[in-house]
Parts: C-alpha cells; structure tokens; sequence
C-alpha cells in the first residue's frame, strides 16, 4: 500500500488553520504537484548567508556576498535551483547587513516538534538571532507563492513558542522572527520581517488537534476518489511552488 507522504511543515501551517472545505481545496492542489527544487542549499549555507557564530569560535569574518554566493552554488543543482535560491539568499543577506541581524547557530537546533498522530514538524532555524536588540527565534519563509498566511503565521509562531520558549528557560524571554521572503520583482527579491508582537497564539492542543484533523482530511484526498477535489481546483496554472 502506498505510504501518505508527509506535509512540509510550511504547507501545514498554512493550511490546517482552514475551515474544512478549504483545507480540501488546498490539500487537492498539493496531491496535484511538488515543487520542481527545494530551498535545502540555504539552509545548508545559512551560518554564511547570516555570518552566524559556529560553536565556541567567536570573531569570525562575516562572510562577502561573493564568498557566500560561490559557496552557495556549489550546494545547488543546475538550473532554476541554483537561481532561486540565489534571488532568495542575496535578500536575506542585505536585510541581515542592513539591519544588524547577528546571531549564534545551533548545531544540535531545537528538534522536531510532535503533533497529531506522531507527524514531525519544524518551523524554525538552527539560529539565535539578535534583532531589534533582542534574542529572536529564527525561521525564514523561502517560498515566493504558496507561502504563508495570516493565519500561517500564527500557527508557526505557536509552534515556535511550544516548542522552544515553553521548553528552554534560557530562551523563555526571547521574540519570535519569521522572514518571508517576497516575489521576485525584476529579478530581485526583498524581506518582509514579523514577529510574534500582538499575535494571539494557538495552545499546544489546538495545534496538535489542527494537525490530526489536516491529516485526516490528506488521507481522505491522497487515497480517495479526488477527482471532484481537484476539479475544484482546476484553473490553477503553472508550478505551484517557485
């Protein structure tokens, strides 16, 4: 029997927060496709991308823009993979330089949070950043469409705070910083910065019954007679994630 595969964890913020129908509607366009590349090198490069301190060595040079590209392209497959992934790290770095963004990486991160019925979310960075003069927990939103929402925003937030601030007393004080990262314009694209200021935030059970209830309805879409779902659908062109 086929194996359900995994939601992203970005998908699932965005979606399980929907009424039910949405969910579905939402849920059918994702069975349609996956996205051509994935963002993996930036993550893979972000102490660079950042000049994040590595361990106990401290005094580093932050890294050039030059340096940080090579290294960068050489972590991703030809192509479209490499060009977003550029367009999208080159933002990141001039909103880091612009606004004093400093931090420290965390080799061992902060694990994956549980929900649902045993399904491993993570929305944040193996970082500690300072922002606005105060220790921030990090997650970068790469995604140029099917990114998150209002509401996506909320529900990462919510499992920042669970996972990480309820968890760890040294980081009980610290913000909450999701950088979304914009279309591209011309070839360019910028930082938009939120924090979790003024953000209601879902308990632990609202998240962990949100997720079930999304799971359960994937199930029903990826196994299911989903030809009305996606019918529903019909009319979204073009890949669904650049």
């Amino acid at each position: 029997m086929k194996k359900l595969p995994s939601i992203s964890a970005t998908d699932l913020a965005r979606i399980a927060p929907l009424a039910e129908e949405q969910q579905r509607r939402e849920l059918a366009l994702l069975k349609k496709g996956y996205p051509p590349f994935t963002y993996n090198p930036i993550r893979k490069c972000l102490a660079d991308i950042l000049s994040l301190q590595v361990g106990g060595l401290f005094g580093q040079q932050p890294s050039t823009w030059e340096q940080t590209k090579a290294s960068l392209t050489l972590a991703c497959a030809a192509g479209d993979e490499t060009t977003y992934n550029l367009m999208a790290a080159e933002a990141i770095y001039s909103f880091a330089q612009e606004n004093g963004l400093t931090g420290r990486s965390r080799i061992d991160g902060f694990g994956d949070m549980q929900l649902g019925q045993g399904y491993r979310v993570s929305l944040w960075e193996k970082a500690v950043v300072s922002y606005n003069g105060r220790p921030h927990i990090l997650f970068i939103d790469l995604r140029s469409t099917k990114g998150l929402t209002k509401l996506g925003l909320r529900f990462a937030f919510s499992a920042q705070h669970e996972q990480i601030r309820e968890r760890d007393p040294d980081l009980e004080e610290a913000g909450l910083l999701i950088l979304k990262v914009t279309p591209p314009v011309d070839d360019v694209r910028n930082i938009r910065p939120f924090t979790d200021d003024g953000v209601e935030l879902y308990s632990y059970d609202e998240l962990n019954d949100m997720t079930r209830r999304t799971y359960e309805l994937w199930s029903e879409v990826y196994f299911g007679r989903v030809e009305e779902e996606i019918r529903r659908a019909a009319g979204d062109e073009g890949p669904l994630f650049s």
